[in-house]
């Protein structure tokens, strides 16, 4: 009698994991299929021992936008645990992807040490963070029109 119900038990808890996992794909997909038009970018914190001049850019081509944020989630997820950070001096960028008025998605980068950037939580309460590597940072450098995101003092 025992059987019925563990047969039962186990259909139903895979029921749930595949609609768990289903609501999590819809959820990524969407946020990174945002619809955005405006990046306001800044860059504002002084830093002990460096003189970073601050920075306040907003950009209104939707078309640039929107590759910034497209090019931000096809980054690649890196995976929970510590990192060493060496060279992290504190320098952060804060990116607002607006739709005219509405705030879409604030982030924060970090592009000095491990060049990581945390685009939001994931379902289970973790961040959601990844690997900016150089193709974005040269890309968001550009669309933001400076020479590098990392200025030289």
């Amino acid at each position: 009698m025992q059987k019925p119900y563990l047969i039962a038990g186990l259909s139903l808890l895979l029921i749930l994991l595949a609609f768990a996992t289903g609501i999590w794909v819809v959820h990524s997909n969407a946020a990174s299929n945002a619809n955005t038009n405006i990046l306001h970018v800044t860059r504002t914190e002084p830093l002990p021992g460096y003189n970073y001049p601050p920075l306040d850019v907003t950009i209104r081509n939707a078309q640039s936008v929107q590759r910034v944020y497209a090019a931000m989630y096809a980054l690649k997820r890196t995976q929970p645990g510590i990192y060493f950070c060496p060279f992290d001096n504190g320098l952060t960028y804060h990116l607002t992807f607006l739709y005219n008025t509405t705030v879409v998605r604030k982030i924060n980068f970090d592009p000095a040490g491990c060049s990581f950037i945390i685009v939001g939580q994931t379902l289970h309460g973790g961040n959601d963070m990844r690997y900016a590597d150089y193709a974005f940072q040269k890309l968001l450098a550009q669309t933001i029109g400076i020479p590098s995101l990392i200025p030289q003092s």
